[in-house]
């Protein structure tokens, strides 16, 4: 190749590029464009040029306009949140629920939030996050407070970047304080006192599904109470509550039951258990 043929290929290169930066019309053979006439969002226009509204108007073969400067469709496209789901809520309370959804942020950081009402006209937001640049859906979530017990509410998942606001589908939750849950883990049908230590404690399995007050009381043949502790939980989940045994022998009866923070009693739950010396 000769040095005059390698400069004229370099400068037509050069050339070329050009034209792409200086034309915006000739990126349309390169990226996908909406058709001409096609809608956008106002929020898409404000976040290239403050103060230009966009619209139908604004929308120039295939390019949105801000200002003098045609800007690629395909521009937002690459920074747009999509894939927005309104997931189901839970822990429900008599004036809360928390709210779940998912949004794949499209290689750039959103704000999310939660829209929420009595209808689907939504009065209410949570407070706004952020989550980081990601190109997978992310979940999120936030407390929806304040809200009337027995009612029905109306929600929805919002995310927004600089480029656009997406909201998921409308869904529904009742409000209303559901009383917790708890259940006795794996024991033995005998218990040896000898077995146990001194002074014998009996470790007991415990789970409850919500923070709440687990009472544990231990029954006679009679159904007199003989032994009796309680354990306070600020969280959900499983954990062991110790329970003396001293002086004890003989079948009885463990009656658990737990009451949350709002007064909801659970369904008490009770196993044999029968103790040697």
């Amino acid at each position: 190749m000769t040095p005059v043929y390698g400069l004229r290929r370099t400068i037509a290169g050069l050339a070329a590029v050009g034209i792409l930066l200086a034309v915006p019309a000739a990126w349309a053979a390169f990226l996908p464009l909406p058709a001409n006439g096609s809608q956008v969002n106002d929020d898409l226009a404000n976040a290239i040029a403050p103060n230009q509204d966009a619209g139908v108007s604004d929308v120039v073969g295939g390019a949105i306009t801000a200002g003098e400067v045609p800007v690629p469709w395909a521009t937002f496209e690459a920074f747009a949140p999509s894939d927005v789901q309104t997931l189901a809520a839970s822990d429900p309370t008599s004036s809360s629920a928390t709210l779940h959804g998912s949004v794949d942020p499209g290689g750039t950081s959103v704000r999310v939030h939660f829209d929420f009402g009595e209808t689907a006209t939504f009065s209410s937001s949570t407070t706004p996050e952020t989550l980081g640049a990601s190109v997978v859906p992310t979940v999120f979530d936030a407390v929806a407070s304040g809200l009337a017990n027995g009612s029905t509410i109306h929600y929805r998942a919002v995310a927004a970047s600089d480029f656009a606001t997406v909201a998921g589908a409308d869904a529904t939750a009742t409000i209303v304080n559901l009383p917790p849950v708890v259940s006795i883990g794996q024991l033995d049908a005998v218990t040896h006192l000898r077995d146990l230590g001194r002074p014998p404690m009996l470790s007991l399995p415990l789970d409850v599904d919500e923070p709440a007050t687990v009472t544990i009381e231990l029954l006679n043949r009679n159904q007199k109470v003989v032994r009796q502790t309680t354990v306070t939980r600020s969280s959900a989940g499983a954990f062991v509550a110790p329970l003396s045994v001293r002086h004890l022998h003989g079948n009885f009866t463990l009656h658990v039951f737990a009451v949350d923070p709002e007064g909801a009693m659970s369904a008490p739950v009770e196993l044999t258990l029968r103790i040697r010396r």
